[in-house]
């Protein structure tokens, strides 16, 4: 059982449109900081790390929704 098939057609595009919204919030985000090196930020320092974190967090986030998207709205990004 799909997660949307309780919803009514504008609860689908409400959800639709919201994870859209935040996949290209994420996707900004990601660019801003997609370049993080030992070399840039130093190796071993706490910025390399935050950075690294935060790609790794943006970067589930974003598989989720795009597995959601494909899974239950047929859209493919």
């Amino acid at each position: 059982m799909n997660g949307v098939e309780i919803l009514n057609i504008a609860q689908k595009d409400k959800v639709k449109n919201h994870l859209l919204s935040k996949l290209e919030k994420i996707n900004k985000e990601l660019e801003g900081i997609r370049d993080c090196s030992s070399l840039k930020d130093g190796f071993g320092t706490m910025r390399l790390a935050k950075k690294q974190r935060k790609v790794e967090e943006l970067s589930k986030e974003k598989f989720a929704i795009t597995e959601t998207l494909f899974d239950d709205f047929g859209i493919e990004v």
